[in-house]
């Protein structure tokens, strides 16, 4: 009931993420307890009524009372038949370690992993995961009335919103954002100038747009300050908004980018194009973790477009740089006397917001020449080169030899851009590009067969999750994830772990038809690279275009989802544990510095636990309803020998960032009496154990 509530807020708010979140969580626990309870072993076949209803489930076993037997691991029939509840309702419990924490007489959920098997009511579990499970043999029973539930609850949350809200938590609509971050210190007229000219051609390339943005927002920084932040409907407001735009008289540098960037990836829809515009470093750098994770999660791609200035220092170029490779965006000089250029990146970047792939991303620190391969899927090319020289040269070389080389008159200053029809099948193969000055690439590809690789990874407490934070060095159980528009073309699969200077770190290879394939976490930053084999020999290409850190750091929020009621505090136990060798000085920061932080050391190699406070008002819930709100946990860590010259990402041995969902409720839930008896008897206190691996589910709609 909690998570349907928050789902039901969230689409109130037009909170997309957050909706999908909720749905998610309160699918899997529903869809869980057909699985992993006696229901359906008590020839139950149809869906528990008061389940997410806010009432109470029914008769279920007392807490001293024995619900399994012992059974040899060999002796299926037994495990079949290890249930010795009568009629009333009990749950597995389920450890990662033994001895488990498992009360005596008490039944296991079962399989490999579950360590809770070995000792008391041994030998075997009760959950029907599947055909093969414990009692696999009642999987199909279970997953029918696991269907039907489900499907009534995303009706009851369809009938709580209209038609539009909903389609928009399935990803029926291909919605997405247009957001500038403008930094609006005086210094920087010449900047703000230039964006309003490039608003009419903009707004003329946009109105060409099959899919258009579906909101448009402007959110201005400067040195003192952030916000207004705007929110609009229309490229016209948009525009009347950034004429708008008042330079102020301040002079130092622009400290709040990030916080700027924060409140804009806050309100974004999923898939967003966002352009920060700036010649200065982010004083906010504590709150570059929340701007990872939040990116992260809207998957949203951010570019930079920067005016060199008295104030660009080569350790403001890397920092930026770096930030932008960490979420696939790119990193670009602008000159603000040549607007057509900046104009001819940002329409490109829009006119690629459906059906382009990325084929190839190389980093600026990687060089003057690399190699890409087109596929046959493929049918046009974009190719963008970006140097902090005014003066490089840029050419490409296709497989048979031919040169290009670009011709445009909007191709000057720091960018080079291309874009190349692909129907001449002389342009299929392996394509080399020379740059004259360092330079980062990305080649992008309209293709009739897209395709994409996704890391997830273990938390330390078993639940997986998809890689917002950086997974530890040298991680095992990892898992990446592709998924193709037509899985049963696929034959085969490779994924290679390219490291940042362009080396091939570990390369892995899988025949299975799901194409999950574990891999371990390398020792240093790395990028994903796939190659898929359709079943009539050809093969398809793919660069994920973020760079995915590595650490020797992990922090686990203890009892989750977090719970607290309207304008109360709320103490939040958690676990920072240091697997390098070397003691750490790590910093927390919770959503920014701002709100709440706090600092502690480590030893090397070790654990450290603490709690501290939340205060939920400012997450209020509305209306009597009950609000999902969205927590980051970002840590920092130093050496402890490092002085403390405040916050700042740059010296920053490792990090972590973390989503944690927290519910506000206007009220304590009390549940109501059941409706629906599993037999006559008074209702006793719940022993239904939650998986510790039950994990976060999104519903990830791919365009």
């Amino acid at each position: 009931m909690l998570q349907l509530r928050a789902a039901q807020t969230s689409l109130a708010r037009q909170e997309w993420v957050q909706a999908r979140m909720a749905i998610g969580c309160a699918l899997h626990s529903v869809q869980d307890f057909y699985s992993h309870t006696n229901w359906i072993e008590l020839n139950m076949n149809e869906p528990n009524r008061d389940l997410a209803t806010g009432r109470a489930l029914g008769s279920v076993i007392d807490k001293n009372a024995s619900a399994c037997k012992s059974c040899d691991s060999t002796n299926q029939d037994c495990i079949r038949n290890n249930l010795i509840t009568g009629r009333q309702l009990t749950s597995g419990y389920f450890s990662l370690v033994y001895p488990s924490h498992k009360p005596t007489g008490k039944c296991s959920h079962g399989g490999l992993l579950d360590a809770s098997v070995g000792n008391d009511a041994y030998g075997g579990g009760i959950n029907k995961d599947s055909s093969t499970a414990a009692h696999g043999q009642l999987h199909a029973q279970a997953a029918s009335v696991a269907y039907t539930a489900s499907v009534k609850m995303l009706n009851e949350l369809w009938t709580s919103t209209n038609n539009d809200a909903f389609g928009k938590l399935l990803g029926l609509s291909n919605s997405f954002s247009l957001v500038f971050v403008v930094d609006i210190s005086s210094r920087l007229e010449p900047l703000i100038n230039m964006i309003r000219i490039l608003t009419d051609p903009l707004a003329v390339r946009i109105q060409q747009m099959f899919f258009k943005p579906v909101n448009y927002i402007l959110s201005p920084f400067n040195g003192s300050h952030w916000g207004p932040i705007h929110t609009v409907t229309t490229f016209d407001a948009f525009s009347g908004l950034i004429r708008k735009l008042n330079e102020t008289d301040l002079q130092n540098p622009s400290q709040h980018y990030y916080h700027a960037l924060n409140e804009a990836l806050q309100l974004c829809e999923s898939y967003s194009f966002v352009f920060m515009f700036t010649d200065a470093p982010g004083h906010d750098a504590y709150s570059q973790g929340r701007t990872q994770a939040l990116a992260e999660l809207k998957q949203a791609k951010i570019d930079v477009l920067f005016v060199n200035s008295t104030q660009s220092r080569s350790e403001i170029i890397d920092e930026l740089t770096q930030f932008t490779s960490r979420n696939g965006g790119l990193f670009m000089t602008v000159n603000t006397t040549r607007p057509n250029t900046t104009g001819e990146f940002l329409f490109h970047r829009l006119d690629e917001a459906f059906g382009y792939e990325c084929a190839l991303f190389e980093p600026i620190s990687n060089g003057r020449h690399g190699t890409f391969i087109l596929d046959q899927t493929a049918t046009s090319l974009r190719v963008k080169a970006v140097s902090s020289s005014s003066s490089f040269v840029f050419s490409l070389i296709n497989p048979v030899g031919l040169h290009f080389t670009s011709t445009s008159p909007a191709n000057r200053d720091y960018l080079q851009m291309f874009t190349i029809d692909v129907a001449n099948r002389s342009n299929v193969g392996e394509w080399t590009y020379n740059c004259s000055e360092n330079c980062a690439v990305e080649v992008n590809a309209q293709s009739e067969f897209r395709c994409r690789t996704q890391v997830y990874a273990p938390l330390i407490d078993g639940r997986f999750a998809l890689v917002v934070t950086p997974p530890l060095i040298n991680q095992n159980g990892v898992f990446a994830i592709t998924t193709c528009d037509d899985s049963n073309e696929v034959l085969n699969s490779s994924i290679q772990l390219i490291g940042t200077n362009r080396e091939f770190l570990t390369n892995y290879s899988t025949a299975r038809p799901d194409l999950i394939t574990p891999i371990t976490i390398p020792s240093e930053r790395f990028r994903v690279r796939t190659r898929v084999e359709h079943r009539d020999g050809t093969f398809v290409y793919r660069d994920e275009r973020a760079v995915i850190d590595t650490s020797q750091i992990v922090m686990v929020v203890h009892h989750q989802p977090l719970t607290v009621i309207n304008n109360q505090s709320l103490n939040v136990s958690f676990t920072i544990r240091n697997y390098a060798a070397i003691p750490l000085r790590v910093e927390l920061h919770i959503d920014d510095a701002l709100t709440t932080s706090q600092e502690y050391s480590v030893n090397q190699s070790s654990t450290k636990d603490a709690v501290i406070t939340i205060d939920s008002s400012r997450y209020r819930s509305i209306n009597q309803t009950t609000r999902l709100a969205l927590l980051v946990f970002a840590l920092q860590a130093f050496q402890t020998s490092r002085s403390n010259q405040g916050p700042s990402t740059a010296g920053a041995l490792f990090r972590h960032e973390q989503i944690v969902p927290l519910y506000v409720q206007s009220a304590a839930i009390h549940l109501d009496p059941p409706t629906h008896f599993v037999n006559q008897g008074s209702f006793q206190s719940i022993d239904i154990f939650i998986p510790t691996m039950l994990a976060i589910i999104t519903l990830v709609i791919r365009r």
